[in-house]
């Protein structure tokens, strides 16, 4: 319980779920924030208007990539699982100040962070800050729950995302994937034979 988070992304992770989870436990649905930011709508997240044309170089591609890995729903993504977010990705730009996502929000997609500072905060304290290569968002996608945290552009900031649909979808094939290979293993087993 006093380990170190890997990366803060991996913190920002696990301050939203145990916020969730405090919530929830106590059977309280979780706070809503009473004020929510100009150009943000509590239906989703506000990167839709902040979505620019841009390619992904090979550079970037390392980054998001790495990025996408360390998250801890996504680690065990196979490199074909990966390039399957990665092509659907759309770029975004926020300028300081401006909002990613807020608290108590439908999540709508899964985000990298590829140049800037982004500031989280929950029940509003800030509980982090991501650079470049941090994901984020993962939490309201897996669980289908609001948003455990808001994100602000602490700087002009560049970001990926993928649509939620598509992230749910990759990682439920790849658990079934998983399934698939570990019953094939355990059917190798001479021990289970007369099970």
């Amino acid at each position: 319980d006093s380990e170190e988070p890997e990366s803060e992304s991996e913190a920002s992770s696990t301050a939203e779920a145990q916020l969730w989870r405090s919530e929830t436990s106590a059977g309280r649905k979780p706070r809503l924030p009473a004020i929510r930011a100009a150009g943000a709508g509590a239906a989703g997240d506000a990167a839709e208007s902040h979505r620019k044309d841009c390619v992904m170089d090979a550079e970037t591609k390392k980054l998001v990539m790495a990025g996408i890995s360390k998250d801890r729903f996504c680690s065990s993504l196979t490199a074909d699982s990966l390039e399957i977010l990665i092509s659907s990705m759309a770029y975004y730009v926020f300028n300081q100040g401006e909002t990613v996502v807020n608290e108590g929000g439908q999540g709508t997609a899964f985000y990298v962070v590829q140049t800037g500072s982004l500031e989280v905060s929950a029940a509003r304290k800030v509980i982090n800050t991501l650079g470049a290569g941090d994901a984020f968002g993962a939490i309201a996608l897996v669980y289908d729950c609001p948003r455990t945290a808001t994100v602000r552009a602490k700087s002009a900031s560049g970001i990926w995302g993928v649509d939620g649909a598509t992230f749910r979808n990759v990682l439920k094939e790849r658990s079934k994937q998983r399934y698939v290979e570990t019953r094939q293993f355990l059917d190798t087993i001479a021990l289970f034979d007369g099970l």
